[in-house]
């Protein structure tokens, strides 16, 4: 070991074992630290936004705020790791690892909040018809109280997972790829040579919790959002006249279910392949083996825009939350057209999306 290593500093070439690992190293480091600057602008956009025109104070807009926040603490630390390992600093690596680790399961669980506020939502608005308004502002509180409790639990949940592999953290004292935050790079294979570490065991804890976190997430995404298209369906079928115009608002707003799934989906599905490849084989990606570098390219984008994508589809993407507080629309589309009939049964849950 070099007098660098000592000292908490490796180069580039200390990690790869040729040029041209070495230059694909590089490639990887780049690319996160290009998808996760878009991120931090995205994300640090939505949470100015909010703030500036005191759009807080509407507890629909809560999801948006606190994933905002998490998908920017996310993407800056991964801009410092990324940084990091591109100028060979290595001590702090397993810290800003552990910290990584823990915003993305905080991310995973505050997507599925912003759905479960969605669900809640359009459940109150299809119980107005047939409630009383006794039951359904009882409801409202309980509601009220629920979201507030899973709000903290979302936070603090990944803390308390965590503290294993924070443990993980201070023993280890190899991986000097840990501040490129590849999942499952050091996970199960110990040392950057491919060894059994001694802290294997917790680092089998950490990527199993990563993988049933997230498979939990997706499940849980379909079954939320798909019941909110039924209850869409219902709502405008069930008042008024559906004309050709009420269905192609239908379409446009299912559509716009699906399309919460599929970002998500997109977003974590490579970094799910990678975790779970090295959970099953045992090793990590080689990023000197073509097809294997492909996959580690693939989730370095997809996971690192996940906060650029998520305040486009969330977001900026959504009239309502454009628009001043007063301004009603549907929340799955997109023109901001308002109704009657069946539409108006659509205009009344403006703001649940």
């Amino acid at each position: 070991m070099t007098n660098e290593s000592l000292s908490g500093v490796l180069s580039l070439s200390d990690c790869a074992k040729s040029i041209h690992t070495h230059g694909r190293l590089q490639a990887l480091a780049y690319s996160r630290l290009t998808a996760s600057s878009l991120s931090v602008i995205g994300s640090i956009s939505i949470i100015i936004y909010i703030v500036k025109k005191h759009k807080f104070k509407s507890s629909e807009i809560h999801p948006l705020f606190f994933l905002g926040i998490a998908d920017f603490l996310l993407s800056s630390i991964l801009i410092v790791g990324n940084a990091m390992f591109l100028r060979g600093h290595n001590e702090p690596c397993n810290i800003v690892a552990w910290v990584v680790w823990i915003l993305e399961i905080t991310t995973h669980l505050l997507t599925v909040m912003y759905a479960l506020v969605t669900w809640m939502k359009m459940y109150e608005l299809n119980m107005t018809t047939s409630s009383s308004r006794e039951k359904r502002a009882n409801f409202n509180i309980r509601r009220s109280i629920l979201q507030k409790v899973l709000y903290v639990v979302c936070w603090i949940l990944p803390i308390g997972l965590g503290l294993p592999r924070f443990q993980d953290g201070i023993k280890s004292t190899h991986g000097c790829l840990r501040c490129l935050s590849l999942w499952a790079q050091d996970s199960f294979s110990g040392g950057d040579d491919g060894s059994k570490s001694e802290t294997g065991a917790l680092s089998d804890y950490a990527s199993t919790v990563f993988i049933i976190v997230l498979w939990l997430s997706l499940i849980a995404l379909v079954l939320l959002y798909g019941h909110v298209r039924v209850m869409i369906k219902r709502m405008i079928r069930g008042r008024g006249v559906f004309s050709n115009v009420e269905r192609q608002q239908e379409k446009r707003m299912q559509r716009r279910a699906l399309l919460y799934i599929c970002v998500f989906f997109v977003c974590w599905f490579p970094t799910l392949v990678v975790t779970m490849w090295a959970r099953i084989v045992g090793r990590r990606l080689d990023v000197s083996k073509t097809d294997e570098f492909s996959v580690l390219m693939g989730q370095a984008w997809t996971m690192t825009m996940q906060g650029f994508l998520n305040c486009l589809v969330y977001g900026w993407s959504r009239v309502d939350f454009r628009k001043p507080k007063d301004y009603q629309t549907v929340p799955f589309r997109e023109d901001g057209i308002n109704g009657y009939g069946a539409t108006a049964a659509a205009n009344s849950i403006s703001s649940s999306l």
